[in-house]
């Protein structure tokens, strides 16, 4: 695969996660944005660049600017996206997204008469420890073991109670440990 290639698959790559449906997609399922293998944010800056990444990052953060009902300078955006892949560039790309779609929800601090990098580097922070626990929450669900069958039950006798229940469409039984089916 030739640099350019790779350049133009990261770009369409990145075309297809940054979209509004993305963002609500992450907000409705964001153990999707944890699980799913993404590039971060200092990967996609040694592949695209310096201007092309913060470009990138830039028009998240404008987002956020006009969802709040106010403008921002270029050069704002430009010194608050540096900052940004400077201390937090181990992001993936979609965390970045949930990141952004969170602060439009109204799930972190609030910008008042201006457009605030402290505020959303706090907000950032705050995201981070939110990140720490939702990654620890999924973690564990994942180790959890899965029942197997109800504790009245052995799993053979469940098998076998199941099928009956199948065979006769016995939809108590079936909705009752639906769960274990």
């Amino acid at each position: 695969m030739t640099e350019t290639s790779s350049v133009d698959e990261l770009v369409k790559f990145i075309d297809i996660n940054l979209t509004a449906t993305k963002q609500l997609q992450f907000l409705n399922s964001p153990e999707k944005v944890y699980k799913t293998d993404c590039p971060t944010l200092m990967q996609i800056y040694k592949v695209l660049g310096h201007k092309r990444t913060v470009a990138l990052l830039g028009k998240r953060l404008a987002d956020i600017a006009f969802n709040s009902g106010m403008s921002v300078t270029k050069e704002v955006l430009v010194s608050l996206a540096s900052f940004i892949i400077s201390k937090y560039g181990f992001l993936k790309l979609n965390e970045f997204v949930l990141f952004v779609a969170r602060f439009n929800a109204g799930e972190y601090e609030k910008l008042y008469n201006k457009f605030d990098n402290i505020a959303i580097m706090r907000s950032l922070s705050t995201f981070m420890d939110d990140r720490e626990q939702d990654i620890s929450y999924y973690n564990r669900e994942i180790s959890k073991p899965k029942k197997v069958c109800p504790s009245e039950f052995t799993p053979y006798e469940f098998y076998m109670e199941a099928c009956r229940a199948k065979r006769n469409n016995d939809k108590a039984f079936l909705n009752k440990y639906k769960e274990y089916l």
